[in-house]
């Protein structure tokens, strides 16, 4: 206990450089490493992170010893010196180095000759997500070794290759039974740079020794759908890589405290399916082969099938070519849904809400000051198309008065900026539909003069679209899956990058706002006052109803607290005098509170292809609402709030009050 508190209080060595650095206005590192593979996601990445966040604008250089260069330059803005006569464990010296590499040491204002990321990264633990760059040119480098395309396909690490503690493999004689009782629609690549063990087998294809770092990371993603390693670099590099594409990673433990467990965060790649095998106490060899087995192909995909009931699939996948096997593999490590059609469900007692006031003078001024502090941040709902506009983009590309949706949005943001003289953030949940699409835009606009560091994306949930038996619906041989609704939003939030960031700014309000309403206020004054002068959890913006309005969903009363809910849900719908605009404020302690809650599916019916229709699942964000101590309502005026874009015909309204949209909102 009190080795643990001497550490906690003693000075850490790198808080101490940089803290010293930024107070003499130094900006040009050199950080020397001639150390492992695996540390430089787990290390070397939080070093530079740590630097950046207190020095903006940070040189940093790494000298490396010649067969870490391409791992280290999958590391974000650095710069890369090999040094060719380093040996890994042969002492260096830094100084020594420059010289011979005919570096002035006065051309870097510190240098650092001895990285300690195991000592200096501890509190950083569980709180920074490792990301390391891909370049998608690199797909091409999988071409190059003539691997089977009518196989599945699991790389294998069979050693970790390290001399510190035979523990971390699994016995080469598992290996070779576990080979030789493999499906025969499957081969194996093994990786590594060591050529022993050998092992026996027609199926398998000997790859150790004979790639680069590149070639086998572009192997792994582009021609494997499993990888099988013990603790080592190959599996740090494949779980930090951000960039998504599917793939089952089974990890083997003899001891959890090590490499990404102890980490604690999850991969950037959302498809990535891990699944650690732990044993403690270096007990890896009590593994079973049959054990390992039953998370690889065939009997994964059987089990998927059974648990969802695809009955559909489940007769006719013997019949099924191995590429489209393949296809359909892939797509199942994406359904984690849980839903189920016989599930009963006890219905709240909805009640009208009988009394939402307007903004006070008092919440205005509590909300600015909130804004000055710095102590918000929002949320932009953008993970749809715009299919119902004839626009088979995103909706946020769309442009009104020729100005797309997110160009209003961050022109509303600047504003707001350079009112309170602060710096904001914002995050973007995308789809799987238009992730990529809205990145590369707002990258092309250079996010219309936004900082990049102040924009953060996360993506959306998904879920496949079911028949009316309740079967997954396959296009050209691919499971159809479309976004799960909004209800996910604090989940996916929450198991980002951004929420540990966020918490680190000291961030206490989120404003949500979706994309499509291009009247709403990113950092609404009235909200973040309101939400915070009443102690609530969560925040709801509403309208008053009108004789004309379409049915939406309406403020009710749910055990004695507000809610919102759908209007399919209430019979009398004419007694609900305040609809939902669709605009929320939360607490930041919230997001925690709800992040892992389960939530129910609503069913609805969508267009999938075409005009084949099938039925969408759907979680709703105002089921999350259920979870807070108070909820709270603010009533505000249709033409100062809210005028969603849902379909052509609402362009013009649209277009007239953003005319009439006033500078300042005090609604």
């Amino acid at each position: 206990m009190l080795k643990k508190l001497f550490k906690k209080l003693k000075k850490n060595e790198l808080d101490e450089i940089i803290k010293k650095a930024s107070i003499e206005n130094k900006k040009s590192f050199l950080l020397c490493w001639n150390r492992g593979l695996g540390d430089i996601a787990t290390g070397l990445y939080t070093i530079v992170y740590k630097i950046k966040k207190v020095i903006k604008d940070a040189k940093i250089t790494f000298i490396v010893r010649e067969d870490l260069l391409d791992g280290v330059s999958l590391l974000e803005d650095i710069e890369v010196i090999k040094s060719p006569f380093w040996r890994r464990n042969v002492p260096f010296d830094a100084y020594h180095t420059l010289k011979e590499l005919k570096l002035d040491p006065k051309s870097f204002d510190v240098i650092i000759p001895n990285l300690d990321p195991t000592k200096w990264n501890v509190l950083e633990r569980g709180k920074v997500i490792p990301k390391l760059k891909w370049d998608n040119k690199n797909d091409v480098l999988s071409n190059n070794f003539n691997l089977p395309n009518d196989k599945i396909i699991i790389g294998v690490q069979p050693s970790c290759e390290t001399k510190y503690g035979y523990w971390r493999n699994w016995p080469k004689d598992k290996w070779q039974n576990f080979f030789n009782i493999l499906d025969k629609d499957i081969f194996v690549l093994l990786f590594g740079k060591e050529k022993k063990p050998f092992f026996k087998g027609n199926n398998i294809i000997d790859l150790r020794g004979k790639t680069t770092l590149y070639e086998m990371l572009s192997i792994i993603k582009n021609k494997c759908q499993y990888l099988i390693v013990p603790d080592s670099g190959i599996l740090t590099f494949i779980y930090y890589l951000d960039i998504d594409f599917p793939l089952k990673v089974i990890s083997l433990w003899g001891d959890s405290n090590h490499g990404i467990l102890k980490q604690r965060v999850k991969s950037p790649n959302k498809k990535l399916v891990h699944i650690p095998k732990i044993y403690e106490g270096h007990k890896l060899h009590q593994l079973k082969t049959l054990d390992l087995l039953r998370y690889i192909y065939p009997q994964d995909l059987k089990h998927k099938l059974i648990k969802y009931n695809q009955t559909k699939l489940i007769n006719s996948i013997g019949n099924l070519s191995i590429s489209k096997k393949i296809n359909l593999l892939k797509d199942t490590f994406s359904i984690t849904y849980d839903f189920s059609i016989d599930e009963e469900e006890i219905k709240p007692t909805y009640e009208p809400l009988l009394d939402c006031e307007y903004p006070t003078i008092e919440d205005f001024k509590v909300g600015k000051e909130i804004i000055k502090k710095n102590e918000a941040a929002c949320i932009v709902m953008s993970a749809g198309m715009g299919s119902r506009l004839n626009f088979h983009k995103s909706k946020g590309l769309f442009e009104i008065n020729n100005k797309s949706l997110f160009e209003i949005f961050f022109d509303k943001v600047k504003k707001i900026q350079k009112k309170y003289n602060v710096k904001l953030y914002i995050s973007i949940m995308t789809s799987f539909n238009n992730d990529r699409e809205i990145k590369s835009f707002l990258k092309e606009k250079k996010y219309f003069d936004l900082s990049f560091d102040q924009i953060d994306f996360f993506m959306q949930d998904s879920a496949a679209f079911l028949d009316e038996n309740f079967q997954w619906i396959l296009v050209d041989d691919k499971i159809q899956l479309g976004p799960d609704g909004n209800g996910s939003i604090f989940k996916s939030f929450y198991n980002s990058s951004i929420y540990l960031k966020y918490k680190d700014k000291n961030i206490k309000y989120l404003n949500i706002t979706p994309i499509d309403n291009p009247l709403a206020n990113p950092f609404d004054e009235n909200a973040l006052g309101n939400i915070k002068r009443t102690f609530s959890d969560v925040l709801l913006r509403s309208i008053l109803k009108e004789n004309n309005n379409k049915k939406m969903g309406v403020l009710c009363e749910v055990d004695g607290k507000i809610n919102i809910c759908e209007y399919i849900y209430i019979n009398n719908f004419l007694e609900y005098k305040f609809l939902n605009a669709g605009l929320y404020t939360v607490t930041f302690d919230f997001i925690k509170k709800a992040h892992d809650k389960k939530l129910k599916y609503h069913l609805a019916k969508k267009r999938v292809v075409n005009d084949a229709y099938g039925y969408k699942l759907e979680k709703f964000i105002f089921d999350n609402f259920k979870y807070a101590n108070k909820v709270s309502a603010l009533l505000g005026k249709r033409e100062d709030i809210f005028a969603p874009l849902k379909d052509i015909n609402s362009l013009k309204d649209i277009e007239k009050y953003l005319l009439l949209e006033k500078p300042t909102i005090n609604c």
